[in-house]
């Protein structure tokens, strides 16, 4: 039976088990010159490079290997030398990523994490990615109503329990040449199942919603399936690793305050306690002068992903006068 109190891991298969506060770091650049790279004796270990085609001028790609905290410093360092030597440029059509490892937390404190998100996306937004609310590729989740009602739904089969499936155990098929070839092979055959002489085992069926949510999100929750990772789009490029580190050292810090909740509903009272000012305070944020509409909205998101409701308008008693 999955529930709240499940481990991630348990539902991601073939995903490594890490430990802690781990992440992996995806920097994009324009007019990036590889040549002028080559020509220099620098030696790149933490990171890799990769033509990225979504991007224009030598658009290029810097992926980090997965850094524990004592090595971003050293690997933004290295990461500032090929920027340097190579003369990349950041652009609007650029932006940063990082990955936050999640594999060692419960479905619970994932929840968590999401819940307090939301409710500070738009702090978030004025003070590390001011203006990106309107890009298409790091769409914030207070504009998702579809997420707000993913989040509701499963979170509300969590709390019952989930009953889990199991894999199903691997068929071999073994053709004879000479006998005709049964139904249920053909239909194997349609489906794409059948390589070679075996059908492949279908994927376990995770069941939540939130494995197939939508990439192009501030908070993307695909990688979660392949990495075991959550990853933040909305911050832009930059060529000053500082403001690299301190954007990293934020999530971070989210990720610690949101798994030391007890469950996603007490964010939401200490947020109706303390308001806004209270959280950003808490998150080490330095702004909460943001519209009072993208909040409400925020608050309305959060509210449904941590699987509650308010009552609903046909079943409030009216005052009249």
């Amino acid at each position: 039976m999955i529930n709240l109190d499940t481990p991630l891991i348990e539902l991601l298969q073939g995903v490594q088990l890490r430990n802690g506060q781990r992440v992996g770091i995806e920097l994009e650049y324009e007019h990036f010159a590889k040549e002028k790279l080559l020509e220099t004796d620098l030696v790149i270990n933490k990171w890799y490079l990769a033509d990225d085609p979504s991007l224009r001028a030598g658009g290029m790609e810097l992926i980090s290997q997965v850094l524990l905290p004592g090595t971003i410093s050293s690997a933004l360092d290295e990461a500032r030398q090929v920027i340097q030597k190579s003369g990349a440029r950041s652009h609007m059509r650029c932006g940063i990523h990082v990955h936050l490892n999640m594999t060692d937390v419960t479905i619970k404190q994932l929840w968590n994490l999401l819940v307090l998100y939301v409710l500070a996306e738009p702090s978030i937004f004025k003070q590390y990615a001011d203006g990106r609310e309107t890009s298409h590729f790091c769409v914030p989740l207070w504009c998702n109503a579809a997420f707000a009602q993913t989040m509701y739904t499963d979170i509300n089969m969590l709390r019952v329990g989930i009953e889990n499936n199991k894999r199903p155990q691997k068929r071999a098929i073994q053709f004879d040449p000479e006998q005709p070839i049964e139904a249920d092979e053909i239909q194997a055959l349609v489906a794409g199942q059948l390589r070679g002489r075996g059908i492949r085992e279908p994927k376990r069926n995770r069941q939540l919603g939130i494995f197939s949510c939508i990439k192009y999100s501030a908070l993307n929750l695909r990688p979660l399936i392949s990495l075991g990772s959550i990853e933040f789009r909305q911050h832009p490029a930059t060529t000053d690793m500082n403001k690299v580190r301190k954007w990293i050292d934020f999530l971070m810090h989210l990720r610690t305050v949101a798994t030391g909740y007890d469950d996603p509903l007490t964010i939401l009272d200490d947020y109706e306690r303390g308001g806004l000012y209270a959280l950003v305070e808490k998150l080490g944020l330095e702004h909460n002068d943001v519209d009072e509409i993208d909040q409400e909205e925020a608050l309305d998101v959060a509210t449904m992903a941590a699987g509650h409701l308010p009552v609903p308008w046909e079943k409030l008693t009216w005052e009249m006068d």
